[in-house]
């Protein structure tokens, strides 16, 4: 799982692909008020999460929490 960083008060995590994701926002998101998410462009040939996939499992997070972020 990616190790979070510090960044202008917030955490920040390059992740490989979704269920790291996942995994970090399950792990870490709970209590972070805040994350800078890097995201390399689909031509670098790096494993990446899309912005897309991302947004994705945070709105998951916030519904499984009755619309409360966690």
């Amino acid at each position: 799982m990616a190790e979070p960083r510090e960044h202008k008060g917030k955490l920040g995590a390059y992740v490989k692909d979704r269920a790291t994701w996942r995994k970090w926002l399950e792990k870490i998101g709970q209590t972070s008020k805040g994350v800078w998410l890097v995201y390399y462009k689909r031509q670098s040939g790096k494993p990446r999460v899309s912005y897309d996939e991302s947004l994705e499992e945070a709105a998951l997070r916030v519904d499984r929490s009755g619309g409360q972020r966690i």
